[in-house]
């Protein structure tokens, strides 16, 4: 939870707030028989420097973008380096490379450039963009635009750094769609909505009380806001998409346009039990209809 005291053991793509899945509960629970996570959480919160920051050899590597100050030994010689970014909202980052000294230093600085700013969600074809077209990944440094060239993930900068030399990185933060493999038989005809590297969710909180009945066509159009006093800050997401009905005989159904709202998935379930789903139908006559 984002107060760090409650936790989900499994986590589910839908919930129709009746059958519990949770170990007997509907939303995160403070603890369990079987507690790996919060321990987890104690291990893993101490070692997040070791996350964003490796070196090897000559080689830094900036494999997460989070807002920090940093001071790394490499070849002998100490790099301080500064991150100034709103990831994952923006893909806009800043390095810094500071305090440094008079004599500049030749290293290979190795930038994470992620899969999904290249029209890739995961390695592999689990998942895959319904139109994986995008913008173009921008990294400059000291205003000069850098060929966006990577090898196993990362674009590497190799040069004589300085005192006060600055990198920019910009990825682009299209909404899209989301499609499963063909073998994946429940997800067939279903979409989810990702911005950036967050994947989202409709919660029925911010839908009326109810989610199961949205269609999410494959050309609904998305914006977004940021909404600094929720959920610890997020930025949402909108669309005009149909929602169905079912008559009473389960046959006849009919649809109006609607506004939906979306959060990001990990921060859902703050704000009482409801209905939740990550994967929407994308036309009426692909909906399963269940007694």
């Amino acid at each position: 939870s984002l107060e760090g005291n409650t936790f989900f053991y499994p986590n589910p793509l839908a919930c129709d707030a009746v059958h519990e899945f949770n170990q007997g509960a509907l939303t995160r629970k403070p603890w369990f028989a079987c507690s790996c996570c919060p321990s987890n959480i104690v291990r893993f919160l101490p070692s997040l420097p070791g996350y964003i920051y490796a070196v090897k050899d000559n080689e830094l590597y900036v494999n997460l973008y989070i807002s920090n100050d940093a001071e790394v030994s490499l070849a002998g010689r100490t790099v301080h380096l500064s991150q100034e970014t709103n990831y994952p909202w923006s893909g806009d980052v800043k390095i810094k490379i500071d305090s440094m000294g008079k004599k500049p230093f030749s290293f290979a600085l190795k930038l994470r450039i992620p899969g999904w700013s290249q029209g890739r969600p995961v390695p592999g074809d689990l998942y895959q963009y319904l139109h994986p077209d995008s913008e173009p990944v921008i990294v400059q440094v000291n205003g000069e635009t850098v060929p966006v060239e990577t090898a196993h993930g990362f674009l590497t900068i190799s040069r004589k750094w300085k005192e006060g030399d600055e990198v920019t990185i910009s990825l682009p933060m299209k909404v899209h769609k989301v499609v499963s493999h063909p073998k994946v038989v429940e997800n067939k005809n279903y979409l989810a909505v990702e911005r950036g590297p967050i994947v989202y969710c409709v919660e029925g909180v911010d839908n009326g009380g109810s989610v199961t009945n949205f269609i999410l066509p494959e050309k609904a159009g998305f914006s977004w806001k940021w909404e600094g006093d929720l959920l610890g800050g997020i930025n949402t997401l909108a669309a005009e998409v149909p929602f169905y009905i079912i008559g009473e005989n389960k046959e006849t159904i009919t649809t109006h346009v609607k506004a939906m709202r979306a959060i990001p998935y990990y921060a859902w379930s703050h704000r009482g039990i409801g209905e939740m789903a990550v994967w929407l139908p994308e036309r009426v006559n692909k909906i399963r209809i269940r007694p």
